[in-house]
């Protein structure tokens, strides 16, 4: 009689092969970092890196990018449980670099975050893990990161205007206005309604003919260049270099030229329409956010893949 009816006997090292066929064995800090250096790479050359150094290099003035020296990121997620997180860790250490912030003043917080994903912070990244950071640093030198951040969080970085973020990578702010009802708004989320409120988008296109001297305009300052057709005021101002600030409400109505372009502008006329939203329209020299989602133009496959949807820069200005 022939066995082709019988199950094969099986020793206890083979079932347990057969078992574990599909067994995964888990990865070492060594295979976090190829993983790490081939997802930034792919983030460095998609379009969505050259849309993000854009907007902040367009909207934070050279002088004030010099003068961020931390950076704070929140609700990151745990990089060693999804690929999107990693991509999250790429642009934060993108940030990093542009800006040059020294490791140890770069700080990432998440309640998920565990052993392995320390791991992968302090050893793959070269930066700090901290529940409770930066709190004795001028707000103007920090740089927040939050992408993707649960509302709590946005709320609890808003609510309080002396320790609130004034550049602030995050969720797009705007947007919630039609996310949430109006009753959770005015009764739970005081300070993202008064963001929603002081909030002036602006959009990619907007920018590209903006230069220098239209960001100081909308940051309620003007720059001079010396000029051969100065008038007497100007020339009283002449040694002025070109990036230092003027206040423009102490500043005569007379027509100072801005700017390396040489463009000119009525002084006056920005103490009059202050309300006007920025790029050509000189916006939020009162105070406010100027807002720009980082999404417009992209595909919806690089959106998704690199994890950026809905991600917004958040510029404060006053």
């Amino acid at each position: 009689m022939g066995d082709d009816n019988f199950a094969p006997v099986l020793s206890k090292s083979a079932r347990k092969n057969r078992k574990n066929k599909y067994f995964r064995p888990e990865k070492t800090i060594e295979d976090y970092v190829a993983i790490f250096e081939r997802k930034h790479e792919v983030l460095q050359n998609s379009k969505f890196t050259t849309h993000l150094k854009k907007v902040l290099y367009k909207l934070i003035p050279q002088h004030d990018r010099s003068n961020i020296t931390h950076i704070r990121c929140l609700a990151i997620g745990q990089p060693t449980e999804a690929d999107a997180v990693i991509y999250q860790a790429s642009i934060l250490a993108l940030l990093q670099d542009w800006f040059s912030v020294k490791g140890s003043h770069v700080s990432v917080w998440d309640p998920i975050i565990n052993d392995k994903d320390r791991e992968f912070f302090v050893k793959v990244m070269g930066i700090t893990i901290s529940e409770d950071d930066f709190k004795d640093i001028d707000p103007t030198k920090i740089l927040w990161y939050a992408p993707h951040a649960p509302i709590s969080v946005m709320e609890s970085l808003l609510r309080d205007k002396k320790t609130s973020p004034k550049y602030f990578l995050a969720n797009f702010i705007p947007d919630y206005e039609t996310r949430l009802l109006t009753k959770d708004l005015n009764s739970k989320y005081p300070g993202l309604k008064e963001a929603i409120e002081l909030s002036t988008q602006l959009s990619l296109s907007s920018l590209e003919e903006w230069n220098e001297a239209d960001n100081l305009v909308s940051q309620g300052c003007v720059v001079i260049s010396p000029s051969e057709e100065l008038t007497k005021v100007e020339k009283a101002m002449a040694e002025i270099k070109i990036d230092d600030r003027v206040d423009i409400e102490n500043v005569s109505s007379e027509s100072l030229t801005l700017g390396k372009t040489m463009v000119s502008y009525e002084i006056n006329k920005f103490s009059e329409n202050k309300d006007r939203d920025a790029c050509g329209n000189l916006g939020a020299l009162d105070g406010k956010w100027n807002c720009i989602k980082l999404d417009e133009k992209l595909s919806d496959d690089e959106v998704w893949r690199l994890a950026v949807n809905d991600l917004g820069v958040h510029v404060w200005v006053s």
